[in-house]
């Protein structure tokens, strides 16, 4: 066992001991309003119109008060429709994402089918429905396995690609230790969900909880990083089954959705920042990269395609575009590819060693 492994797993009992007494699990029911701009006002002219239909009902089809219903509901109607488009405009004006929040409007609006939870999921395996969740989660296991069998296995069997250490990457990334100040910035850049992972610690605790847990937390993630190990714990993740398109019975269209251990992103995010910031200074990244770096996104790649359509258009030349999308691309790259490819920029040593340990089961 690495020394990391010993240090964290102290460190982890002790945690884990005192969030199961302070946080008991416990199960109970939330009723989600789903319609967030209902407000009070709605409410109240909800009631009204249903004494008015009561009233409607009590007089014996009167026309006048016929007439006045059928206004009230025009009303009401209007008053929904101009609260959730004023919601909708205000969470679009008011978030940092504005394309993320815009898909999640759309996506709200022409969701047909029902939100699954893994309860209520049935699959079906040969002609016969399975419903009980023990069963579906053997079933989605076995279609999980057998889908990295089909698109991973293959490339771990691959020769090696012979990749030639260009002369303008003959720096080499060093990855430091970190202070207090510089983990406490790693945490708070952490959103404070309540998602968790197999552990049931959501990050939200650990960022409530992150001037009492500084100190150990810090000279582990250091050990980590000191000995290029990374924590063989955090490498145990909870699959939640996601359905990504077509029959919802049908195991092969579900996606495995990884959720980790809320401490694994302090320690990924204490390599990424560095990571990042050597591939950035060096210039080490394609300028035509805009995925997962800063300042740039779908938006700047879209933009960058429309002035060089419109740059070949004013020029009389024609623009033919090829668009690429990969199966399983996450899942299927080789590990010891990657891992020279890693080398090949640099990475070497204990820094190299502290990926391979992460890529490791």
């Amino acid at each position: 066992m690495a020394p990391v492994d010993d240090k964290f797993t102290y460190f982890y009992n002790i945690l884990k001991y005192y969030f199961d007494i302070n946080f008991p699990l416990k199960r109970f029911f939330i009723k989600h309003n789903k319609n967030q701009w209902i407000d009070y006002e709605i409410t109240c002219k909800q009631k009204e119109l249903i004494n008015k239909h009561n009233l409607y009902r009590k007089s014996k089809n009167n026309k006048q008060i016929k007439l006045s219903l059928k206004e009230q509901k025009n009303k009401y109607k209007k008053l929904i429709q101009k609260k959730k488009r004023d919601y909708i405009n205000n969470k679009v004006v008011n978030t940092t994402n504005i394309n993320k929040t815009i898909w999640q409007v759309v996506n709200n609006e022409i969701r047909n089918s029902k939100e699954m939870s893994f309860k209520n999921i049935e699959l079906n395996d040969g002609g016969k429905i399975i419903c009980d969740p023990v069963c579906v989660a053997d079933l989605l296991n076995i279609s999980f396995v057998e889908m990295v069998k089909k698109h991973v296995a293959p490339n771990l069997n691959k020769k090696s690609i012979s990749i030639n250490r260009n002369s303008n990457y003959k720096s080499k990334f060093k990855c430091n230790t970190i202070d207090c100040d510089q983990l406490i910035k790693i945490i708070d850049s952490i959103k404070p969900k309540w998602s968790a992972g197999y552990d049931d610690i959501p990050i939200k605790i650990i960022k409530e909880a992150k001037h009492a847990l500084l100190k150990p937390l810090l000279h582990v993630v250091n050990v980590s990083i000191i000995t290029g190990n990374f924590p063989t714990q955090l490498k145990i993740s909870k699959v939640v089954p996601v359905l990504k398109k077509g029959d919802s019975k049908n195991p092969l269209n579900y996606r495995p959705l990884a959720i980790q251990p809320a401490l694994s992103k302090i320690f990924e995010k204490t390599m990424m920042i560095q990571l990042v910031d050597y591939f950035e200074k060096g210039n080490l990244l394609d300028l035509e990269q805009h995925g997962y770096r800063k300042n740039r996104s779908t938006v700047t790649a879209l933009i960058d395609y429309i002035e060089n359509v419109l740059e070949n258009l004013d020029e009389g030349n024609h623009t033919v575009g090829a668009f690429l999308d990969l199966t399983k691309a996450f899942d299927s790259v080789c590990h010891k590819t990657l891992l020279e490819k890693l080398e090949s920029y640099g990475i070497e040593d204990k820094e190299l060693s502290w990926h391979q340990s992460y890529l490791e089961g």
